[in-house]
């Protein structure tokens, strides 16, 4: 096994060995990763949702643009990002910087908003759904996934969790209708998965190593422990990896803040 990951290794580009790593789950990522239930069922909703999103869209936290190619059927697609953050933007493919706080785009510029993964970064969640909700156009759409039983990541920019009905509040109180919530891994698989992020975290794999290679039968085998577990149903589901949230822009009376002449807009 080893053998033909490392000649597998060679052959793949950054791209390819980011998407086998962390977001987009293939067979392969399920011998190298060890989020590999997390990840897969985050990538199986973020694939539905894309296969009929048009119109432009606006990736918000967009980092190294994971999920793209999903939206193959979208008129534009922009990555915006913040400057500062919990990881360095080596491998980020960002369109736009912006401040953190005022988007650079005219106000209802984009049809859907998307933010993988985002909202648990946000020092400010209200202002920066106001923002959202400033360059939407009435009726667009704003989907989010954001995790819930999940380690602190990208420190010191961790700042919450949402439960289901924290972040409906949030959003519903800033003008947006709720269409869709989604827990996700209702499951004893969550505990475990949490347990195995933990035991592999003094070495996390940022890309296919030789070193990160010897770790395959180890990450093999707890996955296969995570997915036995998973089967195990919890059934008040108050336990769950992750939410997916899909709302939309209602027709409320906008009174957008003027944008400054100063401030760059694209």
């Amino acid at each position: 096994m080893t053998i033909i990951w490392l000649d597998y290794a060679r052959k793949m580009n950054t791209k390819t060995r980011a998407r086998v790593l962390q977001h987009q789950t293939t067979f392969s990522s399920f011998f190298v990763n060890q989020g590999f239930l997390i990840r897969k069922a985050l990538w199986k909703e973020i694939k539905e949702y894309a296969s009929s999103a048009n119109g432009k869209i606006l990736d918000f936290g967009c980092g190294s643009k994971p999920y793209e190619t999903a939206f193959s059927v979208c008129e534009s697609y922009t990555g915006l990002d913040i400057t500062e953050s919990g990881h360095n933007h080596e491998n980020s493919r960002i369109d736009i910087l912006y401040d953190g706080k005022n988007l650079p785009f005219l106000n209802r510029t984009f049809d859907k908003v998307v933010c993988f993964e985002v909202f648990e970064h946000l020092e400010d969640p209200t202002a920066s759904l106001e923002e959202i909700a400033r360059v939407l156009k009435i009726g667009g759409e704003l989907f989010i996934t954001t995790p819930f039983i999940y380690g602190e990541h990208e420190i010191p920019f961790d700042f919450q969790r949402w439960t289901n009905f924290g972040l409906v509040r949030l959003i519903e109180k800033n003008h947006f209708k709720i269409v869709k919530v989604k827990k996700l891994n209702t499951n004893f698989g969550v505990i475990a998965q949490l347990f195995f992020d933990q035991f592999f975290s003094w070495r996390k794999v940022s890309r296919i190593t030789y070193l990160s290679l010897l770790r395959i039968p180890f990450i093999t085998l707890a996955n296969l422990i995570v997915i036995m577990l998973s089967l195990l149903r919890i059934r008040n589901q108050s336990l769950y990896s992750n939410l997916v949230c899909i709302a939309v822009l209602e027709n409320v009376d906008p009174n957008l803040k003027p944008l400054s002449p100063e401030r760059d807009i694209f």
